[in-house]
């Protein structure tokens, strides 16, 4: 019973042709009755072909082979040979042939090497339909790949967007405590100057009382003056006719008036003294209201401050949320 493989047995024809198209020199003479160099050759254009390593590359000289051989020159040819027949048995394997051996380059028979060659060139089909779908699919790998990185780097960038959303919030938050903290201290302030003002208002209400009673009392102690004055006058025009107990009266309402013109000018000196506390307080009074309308304007400029829609950042990160 003839054995059967994964693969058809071409004809000797079809085997030339084919790999003519492959580029692979090999004439039906050499097919038919097959020698060792003709082949050598051959196989090695297959595994060139179909395997992706250049001739050069797999004859290339192992330099970590000079420090372990003794005369690494000897070997050269004889590692590339290795390589070559590595290839070429691991190729065969793929293509369904598992039996192949070295007897088939050293001594080659024609219906193994037909075998073999056919094996090949279905190999070589099978991956020329399967190259348009691999290149296909690794396109369509690069340009997964490439989504993906765009992708990824879009979500980077929204992570640091967000990132940098929270840190402003955050910023906010602790802007709008800070604020709060402050509208506080400053109500603080403001009951301290508001207390301090009424009090001062009335400390110059009490002193405006006084003045006024002192005010009052300068008046009648100008008209008991006047009047002593008047009375003054008319006993020193009668001085001539008068007994003694009249001069000894007129000595003593003298002496009255003097002590009255005194009384006066210490009442006009408290009553200037007075004035003058009084204007300072006026003055006093002026600047805690200017400082009260000042912390009132503060007060509320921190509070439609603290009452403003929040930023355009903001907004889009609490949508987001």
């Amino acid at each position: 019973m003839a054995p059967t493989y994964s693969f058809p047995i071409l004809g000797n024809h079809e085997i030339i042709a084919c790999l003519g198209e492959l580029d692979i020199p090999l004439t039906e003479q050499d097919l038919l009755k097959p020698h060792t160099d003709t082949l050598y050759n051959a196989y090695e254009e297959m595994v060139v072909l179909l395997c992706g390593e250049t001739r050069d590359t797999m004859y290339a000289p192992e330099l970590d082979a000079v420090d372990v051989l003794e005369f690494p020159e000897l070997y050269e040819e004889a590692i590339g040979n290795l390589k070559f027949t590595r290839r070429l048995f691991d190729l065969m394997r793929r293509c369904g042939v598992p039996d192949f051996t070295l007897r088939d380059l050293t001594k080659p028979e024609y219906s193994r090497t037909r075998r073999n060659v056919s094996a090949v060139i279905n190999f070589a089909k099978f991956r020329e339909e399967k190259v348009a779908t691999y290149e296909a699919a690794n396109e369509e790998s690069v340009a997964m790949e490439q989504r993906y990185s765009s992708a990824k780097r879009k979500n980077a960038d929204l992570k640091a967007q967000i990132k940098r959303l929270e840190i402003a919030k955050l910023s906010e938050k602790e802007t709008e405590d800070e604020t709060r903290s402050a509208i506080e201290k400053l109500k603080v302030v403001r009951a301290d100057v508001e207390s301090r003002r009424d009090a001062a208002l009335r400390k110059k209400t009490a002193a405006q009382q006084e003045l006024d009673v002192l005010h009052d009392e300068v008046n009648v102690g100008s008209s008991d003056l006047h009047k002593a004055e008047t009375e003054k006058m008319e006993l020193e025009g009668k001085i001539s006719t008068v007994n003694p107990e009249m001069t000894k009266l007129l000595k003593e309402l003298t002496a009255k008036c003097a002590d009255a013109q005194r009384g006066l000018d210490a009442a006009t000196a408290e009553t200037r003294e007075l004035e003058a506390k009084a204007v300072g307080m006026k003055e006093t009074s002026r600047d805690i209201q200017k400082t009260s309308e000042y912390m009132e304007e503060v007060v509320v400029a921190r509070t439609c401050w603290a009452l403003q829609p929040k930023s355009k950042a903001s907004l889009f990160y609490l949508s987001a949320g």
